[in-house]
């Protein structure tokens, strides 16, 4: 008995599932569309998703970036406001009471750099009342006040003083900065405690009422 091997034309119909008449190709024809197209629509619908899904990717990321951008620039805004509303301003005029948060200290009488602005917008820079120190470069501008102390001792005593925010009085402008007494938030005037330590020497024309002579140490 011989084997009759499937010819390809069986095979066709075999895969597409029809029985038709043999000759018929106009019919298996049919058959193998009707048969094919929902896989072509399948496999084309499965990559327009796939496409739509990449796009929303896409979309997704630049979405993301843009709304990081909007949201930092918000807080830039946000943070820049805040910081102009802390920046507090106070009335240096002769006689008022102001704060200052101390930001740091230039030498042993100051100036001492405040973060407060005063009315004009001008940053508040104190001198301190009623003393004199040696300068940054160790130097006195005056040979009769002229303390034993180094200005990098000055500058060290002052600056362990002033701290925090600091309590002034206001006796009016020292060039560019205000010439005022200060209280450290321990209550210590500062002026007279950089007497005790011998940091700085008493200016007896700023202190005319004499309030700072019982802060000068007695002769050795």
């Amino acid at each position: 008995m011989v084997e009759r091997v499937a010819s390809p034309r069986s095979r066709f119909r075999a895969w597409i599932g029809w029985r038709s008449v043999p000759g018929d190709s106009a019919v298996v024809l049919a058959a193998a569309l009707r048969h094919s197209r929902p896989r072509a629509l399948a496999i084309g619908g499965q990559e327009v998703a796939q496409g739509v899904a990449s796009g929303l990717r896409n979309v997704s990321g630049a979405a993301i970036v843009i709304a990081l951008i909007i949201f930092a620039a918000i807080a830039f805004i946000l943070f820049s406001a805040l910081g102009q509303a802390s920046t507090a301003a106070v009335d240096t005029a002769a006689g008022n009471q102001f704060t200052c948060t101390v930001q740091s200290v230039y030498d042993g009488d100051g100036p001492i750099n405040c973060a407060e602005n005063d009315t004009t917008g001008k940053q508040v820079r104190v001198r301190l009342r009623g003393i004199e120190a040696r300068e940054a470069d160790n130097s006195c501008r005056y040979e009769n006040l002229c303390p034993e102390a180094s200005g990098a001792e000055a500058k060290a005593q002052l600056t362990r003083l002033a701290v925090g925010r600091i309590e002034c009085t206001s006796f009016g402008p020292s060039y560019n900065n205000v010439d005022a007494s200060c209280r450290n938030p321990a209550g210590q005037d500062i002026s007279c405690e950089m007497l005790r330590s011998g940091a700085a020497v008493r200016w007896p024309q700023y202190d005319p009422d004499g309030r700072l002579i019982p802060c000068v140490p007695a002769p050795r």
